[in-house]
């Protein structure tokens, strides 16, 4: 079946006004808002987190710091824009997550 939310189906999408209508439905969290959030989510669904973090080198630590602070287990950790090459991705790991690098 045919979702016009799917982002992988943007490129299908001709009008503007729906693709304006995927971006207004994005949020930004700040500290706050967002530890009050994870306190409303179901510990049995899945959850998210995902971060475009302009580089490993030099954000990957603050990002996990940050990260470890709010005290919950995400089912799944994204994190785009990384700069490392596949063949490197063991130098950046979570502690109790699987990592996947991609080539771009």
């Amino acid at each position: 079946s045919y979702d016009k939310h799917d982002p992988g189906k943007l490129d299908e999408i001709e009008d503007l006004t729906e693709i304006s209508k995927i971006l207004d439905d994005c949020c930004y969290y700040n500290s706050t808002k967002f530890k009050k959030l994870l306190g409303s989510i179901n510990k049995s669904n899945l959850s998210v987190l995902f971060n475009n973090i302009d580089g490993n080198a030099s954000n990957f630590d603050s990002f996990v710091a940050e990260s470890s602070i709010h005290k919950h287990s995400f089912s799944i950790i994204g994190i785009a824009e990384t700069n490392v090459e596949a063949h490197n991705g063991d130098l950046y790991r979570i502690p109790g997550y699987v990592s996947e690098y991609n080539e771009k």
